[in-house]
Formats: C-alpha cells, sequence, structure tokens
C-alpha cells in the first residue's frame, strides 16, 4: 500500500489513512450516528429528503434540505457558514407551520438543529409519509 509523507497508508482512492480510518470513513461515520442517533437523542432518526426554508435573525432566510428528521430535531444540509451552534432559527417545512429551534452543531454545509418543542406524533408521521428518502 502507498504511504504519505508521514508514512500513513493512503487508500485506492487516494485519501490517507492515519489511525486505521480514511478521511471518508470519518466522515460517513459521524454522519451514520446522525441518522441512526446515538444514546444522547430523545427519538430515532429517520431519513429524508425535504427542502425547507431556515431563517435565523441575522442571516434571514435561506433555503436548506433535511436529510434526517426525528421528533425532536433534525439534521440539514445549507451552505458552511451560515449558521453557529447556538443561533436561534425557524425552520419552514412543506405543510407545517414554522417551527423553532436552536442549531446545536455545524461541520462544513451540515448542521444540527433541535426543536424547541418536539413534533406531534401525527405530525411527525405525516412529514415522514411525504418525504422519507428511498
Amino acid at each position: 500500500m502507498k504511504q504519505d509523507e508521514i508514512g500513513a497508508p493512503i487508500s485506492a482512492h487516494g485519501w490517507t489513512q492515519g489511525w486505521g480510518l480514511s478521511v471518508l470513513d470519518l466522515a460517513s461515520d459521524r454522519r451514520a450516528s446522525e441518522r441512526n442517533g446515538p444514546s444522547r437523542r430523545g427519538s430515532p432518526r429517520v431519513e429524508v429528503e425535504a427542502a425547507v426554508r431556515l431563517r435565523g435573525a441575522a442571516q434571514g432566510a435561506i433555503d436548506a434540505r433535511i436529510f434526517n428528521l426525528s421528533a425532536g430535531g433534525c439534521g440539514l444540509v445549507l451552505k458552511a457558514g451560515m449558521f453557529n451552534a447556538g443561533d436561534l432559527v425557524t425552520i419552514k417545512i412543506e405543510g407545517v407551520e414554522h417551527w423553532p429551534g436552536t442549531v446545536k452543531w455545524c461541520v462544513g454545509q451540515e448542521a444540527g438543529i433541535a426543536f424547541d418543542r418536539p413534533f406531534y406524533p401525527a405530525v411527525f408521521d405525516a412529514i415522514v409519509a411525504v418525504h422519507r428518502a428511498i
């Protein structure tokens, strides 16, 4: 196997594999943990694909896309650098009123939002029925 300048193995795709994990492995592990919901989550996440509008006090309204959803929060893809952890936001999902929450984390073009109050089960089920990822 090839090695980089410090002797770390390089995968067939050209990614350095420090400590036995490639950069892609680390990214997919983090994203998988977001989808599968580590034990600190109050409810499991469901993979969805939904275009939404996210609004923050300083940012105005921007387009984003939800990639996973639970009754208590969601994972989003959006323009990098638009929000920071701790920002208060509202999210507009088709068929649902503006829903308030707080940005909990931002990594590159992904962010996690914790809703101020969870969706009612019937509302959550309706959103998932319309937007479930295939």
